[in-house]
């Protein structure tokens, strides 16, 4: 080192900005030139006589550069986490393909309320996510995976009345590693238990007799001609699937859900007592089949609907009125309702922490042995239509305990074209 690159260094020292390395070559130049080391004791001398305030004001410096510093490093540190959190948490719940822990929460939940809740549905079936996946969107729906292992997802219900589907509430699933809490939303704060059941079989043979109320048909008496609802039906004796579909084939009608016997409906929470029965409903005791939902639709992957001619036999002048409409076959529901089964069964932790109700009603064990014992069938059903269609029903004798749901205006029939802005 030279004597100049020696004076460079020393400016170093007096601002305290001096390295290990160049304070060693420092003392090693200080120790062979005499020269230097006369100008280093001179300004070192200098150095020390700074007053008070010049030295507190370059440690106050120094302290905000130091905490700058570790600000700008915390900052850094924080974004790194983020950003390695939401990746590692996305690769935590979506690695699996369909047996990822999101994917199978979401069907979970979509399958339960398939066939938990008669004419409601979740409208969205998703594929598995990638790895890379954190934030999305559908329509009513969305799900976002958070840092440290968390994931929202928050999912819109919907129920069919008349040709339309309207938004009834939403379903929160809160995922926490393998924990999972679920919370519910209605759109008018509690969900409206207006559909409900008599099963055949159930121990007091006249509770069907009780609820098989005249108001219903009085109420859609009174109704204006431009008018759609929802009913549920029970039957007299239980039927199959096709049978069902033969049954109401002269009416002009939508079925949207079957109620299928699982062997517990007497048994249910509401039929503990056989002296104070109670109807069927929504998580309590009332299971089926939807007649078409988008968890049915990507189930069935290989699914192929078939083209139905419906000929009404209301003559509108001189010419029959009929439609053209796609229905699922009927083995393709009760595969449908067989393979939900086996996967809530497959997973009946998961779905525990998704359930509504008490976890000792949910049984699906016993309820996936009965219907491979006994097959399906079907003791009644959620339809939709115009109500003076509905008011045919009121002499059908396969018929008992209607339970009047919804009423709208009319919507009877299949628009071209339909969006929504936002």
């Amino acid at each position: 080192m030279d004597c100049k690159e020696f004076k460079e260094l020393q400016k170093k020292y007096s601002n305290g900005s001096l390295s290990d390395t160049e304070a060693e070559k420092l003392q090693a130049h200080l120790a062979e030139c005499r020269k230097c080391q006369n100008h280093f004791d001179q300004v070192t001398e200098e150095q020390s006589d700074l007053d008070d305030k010049k030295q507190n004001k370059i440690i106050r410096k120094a302290k905000y550069k130091s905490r700058l510093a570790n600000a700008v490093f915390i900052l850094l540190l924080l974004i790194v986490l983020q950003i390695g959190g939401s990746f590692l948490s996305s690769f935590y719940f979506n690695i699996g393909d369909e047996n990822s822990r999101l994917y199978r929460t979401q069907k979970t939940a979509g399958l339960m309320i398939d066939l938990a809740f008669p004419n409601v549905s979740m409208p969205i079936a998703l594929p598995p996510m990638s790895t890379t996946f954190s934030k999305a969107g559908w329509g009513h729906s969305s799900v976002e995976i958070k840092p440290y292992f968390m994931a929202q997802g928050h999912y819109a219900l919907e129920k069919t009345i008349g040709k339309e589907k309207e938004i009834v509430g939403h379903l929160s699933l809160n995922q926490f590693f393998s924990g999972v809490l679920s919370e519910w939303e209605w759109a008018d704060g509690s969900y409206r238990n207006l559909l409900y059941f008599i099963h055949p079989r159930q121990e007091n043979q006249s509770l069907g007799s009780i609820y098989d109320s005249p108001d219903v048909w009085e109420t859609l008496q009174i109704m204006p001609d431009g008018t759609v609802a929802e009913m549920a039906i029970s039957f007299t004796d239980t039927y199959t699937i096709a049978n069902v579909r033969e049954l109401l084939g002269d009416y002009d009608l939508d079925i949207t859900w079957y109620a299928v016997s699982t062997g517990l409906e007497n048994e249910s929470e509401n039929n503990r007592d056989p002296e104070h029965q109670k109807p069927l409903t929504a998580f309590r005791g009332a299971w089926g089949i939807p007649s078409e939902s988008r968890q049915m639709l990507r189930s069935l992957g290989d699914i192929t609907l078939t083209e139905t001619v419906i000929t009404h036999s209301e003559i509108t002048g001189s010419s029959l009125t009929t439609t053209t409409g796609f229905r699922i076959d009927s083995p393709l529901l009760e595969r449908y309702f067989l393979e939900s089964l086996t996967f809530l069964k497959d997973n009946e932790d998961l779905t525990k922490k998704v359930w509504r109700g008490s976890t000792d009603t949910l049984r699906i064990s016993e309820r996936h042995e009965y219907i491979i014992q006994n097959g399906i069938n079907v003791y009644g059903v959620v339809i939709t239509g115009p109500v003076k269609e509905l008011l045919r029903l009121e002499d059908a004798p396969f018929i008992t305990a209607p339970a009047l749901g919804e009423i709208r205006l009319w919507n009877w029939f299949n628009r071209s074209f339909t969006g929504e802005l936002y």
